[in-house]
């Protein structure tokens, strides 16, 4: 995993390896996904993660991105604030 920022925004690249590849409906959390955790500091109650699927089935031809805000406690799915680009 690499972090970097550009001028519009943070910039993280992961290469990631699996023998079987799942991505089914929802929730994101039981397909295989990346998992980035976000917060002003270490112990921080203002957390918030994305969990990003890769989109890899027809139905599902791009990445899909759940957010979950700890702070307020709400989960919005379909988050639409992260860009992915595929390499």
């Amino acid at each position: 995993v690499r972090f970097g920022w550009q001028p519009d925004g943070l910039v993280f690249f992961a290469e990631v390896a699996d023998d079987t590849l799942y991505e089914a409906q929802a929730p994101l959390l039981g397909n295989d996904m990346i998992e980035l955790f976000i917060s002003p500091g270490k112990g921080s109650k203002q957390l918030v993660q994305f969990i990003i699927s890769p989109g890899i089935r027809p139905e599902f031809p791009n990445a899909r991105v759940d957010r979950v805000d700890y702070a307020s406690g709400k989960t919005e799915t379909g988050f639409a604030g992260l860009q992915i680009r595929s390499v």
